[in-house]
């Protein structure tokens, strides 16, 4: 009886030498992990984006296809003051707004489902080479997303039901 309790001990992990242990380890690279940031049909396309086209002071950043017609680049940071000075890189001459059709080349704030709970900054514009950009945080996670339409003279409308697409 007692090499039967002896065995039935080794075979449900008690016993062995207890200096011994096993470890995981996470193997999620961070451009992984800015993956998990737009939807899963969207992430195998990610590729890690050149480090010289990194905005200050961002870690890690990714290029994605977006919905059809629109590219997508994440970054993340490791402080929210240089997550905030990459947005406002691009953002600080635009007015406040909502980025709708009709407010188009403005700057406010998004959430998902309760507009109590802001997820960060918005920006929305048209650049002087005609390509439309959609520039979003999520200030918990220390992430800036740039969606920009791949051709010029896109309608707002389809860019702002793209990004609907991936926020």
């Amino acid at each position: 009886v007692i090499a039967i309790l002896a065995a039935a001990v080794l075979l449900v992990g008690g016993g062995g030498d207890p200096t011994t242990s096993t470890t995981t380890t996470d193997t999620t690279t961070p451009e992984e992990e800015l993956a998990t940031f737009i939807p899963e049909k969207f992430r195998d396309s990610c590729v890690p984006e050149k480090e010289q086209d990194f905005e200050v002071g961002a870690q890690a950043g990714i290029q994605c296809d977006g919905p059809p017609g629109f590219v997508v680049f994440i970054e993340s940071f490791e402080s929210r003051r240089d997550l905030n000075a990459a947005f406002k890189r691009y953002a600080a001459t635009l007015d406040p707004g909502g980025c709708s059709a009709n407010d188009w080349g403005t700057k406010g704030t998004w959430y998902r489902n309760d507009p109590q709970k802001t997820i960060g900054n918005l920006a929305c514009y048209t650049d002087e080479d005609g390509q439309n950009w959609v520039i979003w945080t999520d200030d918990s996670q220390l992430k800036i997303a740039f969606m920009a339409s791949e051709a010029t003279d896109v309608p707002v409308s389809r860019s702002i039901n793209a990004w609907r697409q991936l926020a």
